[in-house]
């Protein structure tokens, strides 16, 4: 364990460690250029081999890329300009209304609430009147909850999302309040701040105090193990919710309501956004390094612990989108420590079920990855699984790296084939 500020870590590794303790506050004050006959494109998502995933951003009158448009990440630039060929072709419509440059719109909900909402600060501080732009990269043109959240926001009808090129008599480019996994400013916090306040009167005198945000309506990413988790939290007093049964409001109201809010770390934990000063307890996935959770916790002043019990896996994941599985026995020392009462003597479930769930995940992850790929020898799928946990036995490369290039995947197989047995 390690308990730093307001954030406390159970079973984390140095990266996680060191994250911790950083401060992850912007320094400087924010900007905001104001742009005379700014030029907006329209988001297009690149070729595979490109540094960046979309070419996209905000331009001068002399079709000058802006550097402070594009979308940036810890690890770079996700977006970036058009080639100058596209751009010397281009023939935009002319806006004679001023807008606000606020970026992509992710419609990932996770995505959405922390980077989309980035660039909103400068038009709630300064109750701009004119458009919202937002650059998408499908026909859709938001999901539902993003639709409700401007609505509670009260600028819905101000939303304009760009489709073709367009000239704005005059361009406001905000500095992004939030770059993701890196740092953050005070200001990005107030268009969430603003929807607390809207909603605070209403709610309910019997809303739950601890609430367990549940993944069990999720179809992707299995958790394997979650079920006898989310038991343990409701045991201990927490209220089970499903997110995604729930409007937007619905979920906004009862995170204010509670004072404890627990679940697996994923989309619906930053629905803390909104809420100030809570209590969280949050179950980590397998997946990448990600500091954007406690740059979260470290806006909105929450008091948070995380457990990281994950079970020995080797992630070889191929694009899909994977399962995880968890160590249930270290997790409950891990509860017991922080002040959980979880029976010592009661039985888990048996080890081997557990993995076999856990394969049968990869399993359909693969089929659905692969699509109508038909592969020569399917009996080795099991071996593609088996790969992945420790201690399973040895793999055919020669055999797995044949069904990887049917599938698509050549660079893996490739790698594959040429690697020393390690197994």
């Amino acid at each position: 364990m390690s308990g730093i500020s307001n954030i406390t870590l159970y079973g984390a590794n140095p990266e996680y460690l060191k994250a911790s303790c950083k401060g992850f506050l912007q320094g400087s004050a924010l900007t905001v250029q104001e742009v005379p006959d700014g030029l907006v494109m329209p988001a297009q998502k690149t070729t595979g081999d490109q540094a960046i995933e979309f070419y996209a951003g905000a331009y001068t009158d002399q079709k000058k890329f802006i550097p402070e448009s594009a979308l940036t990440r810890r690890k770079g630039n996700i977006s970036g300009p058009y080639p100058a060929d596209v751009l010397a072709q281009a023939a935009p419509d002319y806006c004679a209304e001023s807008a606000v440059y606020c970026g992509l719109l992710n419609h990932h909900f996770g995505h959405f609430l922390v980077e989309a909402t980035a660039r909103l600060w400068w038009g709630i501080q300064n109750d701009f009147c004119g458009k919202y732009l937002f650059q998408i990269f499908d026909n859709v043109n938001y999901k539902p909850a993003a639709q409700e959240f401007f609505e509670l926001l009260g600028i819905a009808d101000q939303i304009e999302f760009i489709r073709k090129p367009t000239v704005f008599k005059t361009l406001y480019l905000p500095q992004a309040a939030l770059v993701f996994n890196q740092s953050y400013a005070r200001e990005y916090l107030l268009p969430f701040e603003k929807i607390r306040q809207n909603l605070s009167s209403q709610i309910s005198a019997d809303s739950p105090k601890k609430i367990f945000l549940s993944r069990t309506a999720l179809q992707n990413r299995a958790v394997i193990g979650q079920d006898l988790v989310e038991k343990w939290f409701n045991e201990q007093g927490y209220v089970s919710v499903i997110p995604e049964k729930l409007l937007l409001t619905q979920q906004i109201k009862l995170v204010l309501g509670a004072d404890e809010i627990a679940g697996i770390n994923g989309s619906a934990m930053h629905l803390l956004l909104f809420g100030k000063g809570k209590k969280t307890k949050t179950i980590m996935r397998n997946g990448p390094f990600n500091a954007t959770y406690m740059m979260l916790d470290g806006a909105t002043g929450t008091q948070a612990e995380y457990f990281f019990a994950l079970k020995n896996t080797k992630r070889a994941s191929f694009g899909l989108i994977t399962p995880s599985l968890l160590d249930l026995e270290k997790l409950a020392g891990m509860l017991r420590e922080s002040g959980f009462s979880i029976d010592k003597t009661a039985a888990l479930p048996d080890e081997n079920e557990l993995k076999q769930k856990y394969l049968a995940s990869w399993h359909a992850a693969f089929a659905q990855k692969i699509g109508q790929n038909t592969l020569s020898d399917e009996a080795l799928l099991p071996a593609l699984l088996s790969h992945i946990l420790d201690k399973n036995g040895p793999v055919n490369r020669d055999k797995l790296s044949q069904i990887l290039a049917q599938a698509g995947y050549a660079e893996e197989a490739a790698a594959l084939a040429s690697s020393p047995d390690k197994d």
